[in-house]
């Protein structure tokens, strides 16, 4: 897997004050923990060099060589981003050192590839999982996980089971949890719907219509 390079500088613990000027000023505090961490490290970081790294990083699972305050890199992964709700702009980064040696548990992201035969058919493609949980090494998460549709006919789904694992990952969902599927129409059940709920509309008129011309006679 490809690392990622970043800097940052050791910041004292503050309160949304300090944290807010460290935005202004293009900055986004970070906080970096783990195993090894025997207390967590509040850190800054250019925003520029993280939004980068975040492009490069799809899915956050990334290994990124850290280095704080000029020191040895330091091998961590994105473990939580958090924007701006209105302006997506970053807000605070929470950093997990990782041991090479040890396995992690990460969300992959699922991928849908080529064109569904189902919906030529008619059918409605859905995707019901948008990413996979699975525990590896760090150096062997997988970047993601394509799933080509090409051949799925309306009734047809892909389950965790039917996607095949790279050698040393393990899919913790269950085996029978689903990516993706291909159902009917939900216009045409309604409009069938409509459609009796039409016919006995008619049917209670007509008899409605009969039991007034039996009154009449």
């Amino acid at each position: 897997m490809e690392r990622l390079d970043l800097s940052a500088t050791t910041r004292e613990k503050g309160n949304g004050g300090a944290a807010s000027r460290l935005r202004a000023e293009s900055m986004v505090p970070a906080i970096l923990y783990g195993q090894r961490v025997k207390e967590n490290v509040n850190l800054s970081l250019k925003m520029i060099d993280v939004e980068k790294a975040l492009g490069k990083s799809e899915g956050g699972n990334a290994l990124v060589n850290l280095k704080v305050d000029g020191s040895g890199a330091r091998v961590v992964m994105f473990k939580d981003i958090q924007r701006h709700p209105v302006r997506e702009t970053l807000q605070h980064v929470d950093f997990l050192e990782v041991i090479m040696d040890e396995t992690v548990t990460v969300d992959v992201p699922v991928h849908m590839t080529g064109k569904c035969e189902g919906v030529n058919l008619g059918g409605i493609l859905e995707q019901t999982s948008r990413t996979m949980k699975v525990t590896c090494l760090p150096d062997d998460i997988p970047s993601s996980f394509d799933i080509d549709v090409t051949n799925l006919l309306i009734g047809d789904s892909v389950q965790v089971k039917d996607i095949e694992m790279p050698k040393g990952v393990k899919a913790e969902d269950s085996d029978d949890h689903t990516l993706v599927l291909v159902t009917q129409p939900r216009v045409e059940k309604a409009a069938s719907a409509g459609g009796e709920e039409g016919a006995e509309g008619d049917e209670a008129s007509s008899a409605e219509g009969e039991a007034k011309e039996d009154k009449k006679d």
